[in-house]
């Protein structure tokens, strides 16, 4: 009875500590450091994130293989056209190899900051995507997000860092 009991206490001990460890992994955002981004740009040269700039930072990690990631792009690309002159914008592929963004920038006709990291996304904990920072004029975050957002949420979320 005493071994059953103490087994089962085990086994329930075990399944909660798996399954807080799946969720911090895969379902929570951890604090993210945009200085930490290694980056390069499409044509491989080192693109380095610049946080003390003034204006407001949208870091948006994706992948052309996500459906979701794609499926809010044309949003994104909406969003981009109407506050790239106040907010940055820096889109983090997240392909094996750089070479494959082209072909899917020229096949949408996307004009966007696209990037590539140099390190592995989960050096930046970022273990699924899509994932959104927002960062305020000073560098602060002020907004993440784990999943695919719609015109109207990052119209939102952008309009509350613009000055009114």
């Amino acid at each position: 009875m005493k071994k059953s009991l103490i087994i089962t206490i085990l086994l329930i001990t075990s399944a909660f500590s798996a399954s807080y460890f799946f969720y911090q992994r895969y379902f929570t955002i951890p604090d993210f450091n945009i200085n930490k981004l290694e980056l390069v740009d499409l044509n491989q040269k080192t693109f380095q994130v610049n946080s003390k700039n003034k204006k407001p930072i949208v870091v948006h990690f994706w992948g052309t293989w996500c459906g979701p990631c794609r499926s809010e792009m044309p949003d994104i690309q909406k969003i981009y056209d109407i506050y790239k002159d106040k907010i940055d914008f820096v889109l983090i592929s997240d392909e094996r190899s750089i070479e494959q963004l082209p072909f899917y920038i020229e096949k949408y006709q996307f004009n966007l900051p696209f990037y590539h990291s140099i390190k592995p996304m989960k050096f930046y904990d970022v273990y699924s995507i899509p994932v959104t920072y927002i960062y305020d004029h000073k560098g602060v975050l002020v907004y993440s997000n784990l999943n695919p957002l719609r015109f109207e949420e990052w119209d939102i979320q952008i309009k509350k860092l613009l000055p009114q």
